[in-house]
């Protein structure tokens, strides 16, 4: 499949311009400390109503030791989030497009003023300097120069328990990058230490960071840190909190490259970020409260990128604001809600340095600043705004134009641009939910093995698991996709699961197939499973099991005339009743199915396109399954987009005749296929499980000009017909009159990568 939509897209892509907001500043950021659990529904609210639409992408989030850690439960701080809370929020993001990347303080800040850390109360072993006694009443300065405690980076168990935690959170997040924040280390090296007296400090500091760097590279994860450690304080002027006084600055030639610095400066735009740059380091500007001096950054981090070269220009990935309170002051700052009383001793708030204003003042001048660049439509599109993709959002007034545009079809079919894109597999099952709940179709076909959907069913109706009968036997990035679960789940309580693909490549069609047809041909009559009937079975499995098996000419002979013998002893129509293996027909459809695989598998489909053939048959296996084994009910079909397409010749010349095209022949107005698009984000190559970005999409295109909204639906039948650069596989972009390929597409702005368990 992966090999075919290659060579077709090759024909028929274009080449594609522009400049999108992501090339302009890659990063845009927004720090701030996890919700309490109270507090959750007004974050989510947040990152949805103000986040995304100012093309937030990056939250950079400080949990620290607020969730509930099922490894160390004894490191659970107050108010900790749940695996479920967690759950909703890389929800949220996923489905907006944002990044989240987990911080969880690790070296410095293992003390807030009078309070000692979780992870040192639970392990005061690793404590740097154990002899230096938390005060009653904190103050700066002070004798003992306690501004935060840290961890001594040599004990010898420390890295067991802290790498631990960095897995948990970063697997619960969903996390490819991980900040282990490393600022204002004021304790390090002291002479106090057993392990660390004498030691030089900046190879202390760059030991660590390495530690930290190494274990996440082991799973495929990148390292974040503060920069101020980094920086000669003395030297720059820049003090001891934005730079180092304790020589640590000169870890800065001692830690990978890999290594992403967020360059905070709060008083003053200092010109780090290219230091950091030119020292090889992707570098991220940060501001806080001060609304003039963020814009100030924003200009300066635009500047950076146009006016460098090309090796430092792709260093400078963007500006993150950030925000040093809890969620629920900054919220009701932003919203201009009564503040709570400042603590005892805390100096009085200018109301024009917020961090609320400075959030806001920085995205608007951010957004102004690259408003050629957004991701407003260049040629809007009238097309239906559709309201969420989330399945347990029953609300469906928002489908009401996709159900109008369906109207008395039968036959729903449902594609994708890639089997590797979660986002897609979110809205398709919200569809799957309400078609079954709203228009009554009752049966789900997927564009998996007619034979081993059937046996799932059978399996599932005597009371398996939908879930885990679908392991190793429904097309594998659907069966190990998170965010096919709760479909699985909703299947099995309220529809019938079926499948039209030609091909047998799952573990039930592997082991019980001919177990099943065996006994279902005896029943019907004896004599018909003979010695030919053995060598049918025997090649069919060496089929089935390699694309390079190849049979003996004498085999091939015999294998072929007991396919003419069994299609003409099994009758291909007649009503169904009971379970599909019961019937002669649906045997008749895997007589077909498995002769359509062995065909192209041997290459002996002559001059007909070796996909179509497969194409051909899948198309004849769903309307056997429309009229004969679900005659009185309505049909959603699952499959990729090229399989549910139709009329490709409009892309150019082609042999390939896509089920699509049969069905729309045979069904007419019964059926509705709907393409999946989108404009942005990134996907999962299912045959290698690398993750790929969505190309840049034209200024022309489909995509571009539908991407004023976040989700929607555009009805093709009703749409004044025009030709359009869009995408149909792999979001490659190919032009052509998109009305005589679906009926309908279904565009999703931001798009993510499927979440798979195996």
């Amino acid at each position: 499949m992966k090999s075919f939509l290659l060579a077709l897209l090759l024909v028929f892509s274009v080449a594609v311009y522009a400049t999108p907001l992501d090339s302009l500043m890659p990063v845009r950021g927004f720090c701030i400390a996890a919700p309490r659990p109270s507090g959750l529904d007004s974050f989510l609210v947040f990152i949805r109503q103000e986040l995304a639409p100012r093309h937030v992408n990056t939250l950079i989030l400080r949990v620290d030791y607020h969730y509930t850690f099922e490894r160390h439960p004894e490191l659970i701080d107050s108010f900790p989030l749940t695996r479920a809370d967690a759950g909703r929020i890389v929800g949220a993001c996923r489905e907006l497009g944002i990044r989240i990347i987990p911080q969880i303080n690790m070296l410095g800040h293992q003390s807030d003023r009078n309070h000692l850390g979780r992870l040192l109360k639970a392990y005061p072993q690793f404590d740097e300097t154990p002899a230096v006694q938390m005060p009653a009443v904190y103050a700066w300065p002070n004798p003992d120069k306690l501004y935060c405690k840290s961890y001594c980076p040599l004990y010898p168990d420390l890295h067991r328990v802290i790498f631990d935690v960095i897995d948990e959170i970063c697997d619960v997040f969903d996390a490819d990058a991980f900040h282990a924040g490393m600022d204002e280390v004021f304790y390090l090296g002291e002479p106090t230490c057993p392990r660390c007296a004498g030691r030089d400090r900046a190879e202390l500091f760059a030991g660590e960071v390495r530690a930290l760097r190494d274990h996440l590279a082991s799973k495929n994860r990148s390292l974040w840190i503060w920069g101020d450690r980094l920086l000669d304080g003395k030297t720059t002027g820049l003090g001891e909190w934005e730079g180092s006084y304790n020589d640590t600055y000169r870890a800065i030639d001692l830690i990978p490259k890999d290594v992403t610095i967020c360059d905070w400066h709060y008083d003053r735009a200092d010109y780090t970020a290219p230091y950091f740059a030119m020292k090889g380091f992707h570098v991220v500007t940060c501001p806080w409260r001060k609304p003039d001096l963020a814009v100030l950054q924003v200009k300066d981090m635009l500047r950076f990128r146009a006016q460098s070269s090309p090796e430092m220009g792709d260093r400078f990935l963007g500006v993150a604001e950030t925000v040093w309170s809890p969620v629920s002051p900054f919220l009701a700052g932003f919203y201009g809600l009564p503040l709570p009383p400042p603590p005892p001793g805390a100096r009085p708030q200018n109301p024009e340095e917020t961090p609320w204003k400075c959030f806001r003042t920085m995205y608007d001048s951010l957004n102004a600043f690259t408003a050629g660049a957004s991701v407003t439509p260049v040629a809007a599109i009238d097309a239906s705004a559709i309201r969420t993709i989330d399945p347990l959002d029953t609300d469906y007034a928002d489908l009401a134009p996709l159900a109008a545009a369906i109207g008395k079809a039968r036959i729903v079919l449902l594609g994708e641009q890639t089997h590797g894109e979660g986002s897609t597999f979110t809205a398709k099952t919200r569809l799957v939910r309400f078609l079954h709940e709203r228009m009554g179709f009752d049966v789900l076909a997927f564009e998996s093995g007619l034979y081993d959907c059937a046996r799932i069913q059978e399996n599932v109706a005597a009371g398996a698991r939908l879930n885990s009968e679908v392991l190793g036997s429904l097309f594998y990035m659907y069966a190990t996709s998170f965010q096919t679960q709760p479909l699985f789940d909703y299947v099995q309580a309220h529809m019938t699961l079926a499948g039209f693909e030609s091909q047998h490549t799952g573990e039930k069609a592997k082991t019980m197939l001919f177990g099943d047809f065996g006994d279902f041909l005896r029943r019907r009559d004896p004599a018909l499973p003979d010695s030919s009937f053995g060598t049918f079975r025997r090649l069919s499995l060496a089929t089935f099991a390699s694309r390079d098996f190849r049979p003996s000419e004498a085999d091939k002979a015999v294998f072929l005339s007991e396919i003419d013998r069994l299609k003409r002893a099994l009758p291909a129509g007649g009503v169904v009743k009971g379970p599909l293996t019961e019937n002669p027909g649906f045997w008749h459809e895997v007589v077909c199915s498995i002769e359509s695989q062995a065909l192209r598998y041997w290459g002996l489909t002559g001059d007909a396109n070796p996909d179509g053939v497969r194409d051909a048959q899948m198309a004849q296996n769903l309307i056997w399954l429309v009229e004969h084994a679900y005659p009185g009910k309505k049909i959603i079909v699952w499959a990729h987009n090229v399989h549910i397409a139709k009329g490709l010749e409009t892309f150019g010349p082609t042999t390939f005749k896509p089920m699509g095209e049969t069905i729309a022949a045979h069904f007419g107005a019964r059926a509705y296929a709907i393409g999946f698009t989108g404009a942005t984000g990134t996907y999962m190559d299912y045959t290698d499980s690398h993750i790929l970005m969505v190309p840049t999409r034209a200024a022309a295109s489909t995509e571009k000009a539908l991407s004023a909204y976040r989700y929607a639906f555009l009805d093709y039948r009703t749409a004044l017909p025009t030709r359009r650069v869009a995408a149909l596989a792999d979001y490659d972009a190919i032009d052509g009159a998109w009305g005589a390929v679906f009926d309908g597409i279904f565009f999703i702005r931001n798009v993510y990568p499927v979440n798979r368990f195996q």
